[in-house]
């Protein structure tokens, strides 16, 4: 592991609240704890998967709005043109 283990958690705990894992969250705020943490660098973390989160959320609200309006450009807005995704 290229950065040290506080330093990871922490990444943990941001990815984990963008991706709304909560049993990932769990685990990772105890080893972040365990590694040394401190609340204000726990909260932190929390903050910026709060943010990934919250940006996400507008992206995908502005693509479905486009869908809506668009609905005629069948596909349009698929990014994997593999069978597993468009071909529905």
């Amino acid at each position: 592991m290229a950065m040290d283990k506080k330093t990871y958690e922490l990444t943990a705990i941001g990815a984990s609240v963008a991706g709304g894992c909560v049993p990932c969250l769990k685990y990772h705020l105890n080893a972040a704890r365990e590694a040394g943490a401190m609340a204000t660098e726990i909260e932190q973390a929390m903050a910026i998967g709060k943010l990934i989160r919250e940006q996400v959320k507008k992206n995908l609200d502005v693509v479905i709005k486009g869908m809506d309006e668009d609905s005629n450009k069948d596909n349009m807005y698929c990014i994997d043109k593999s069978d597993t995704c468009c071909d529905s």
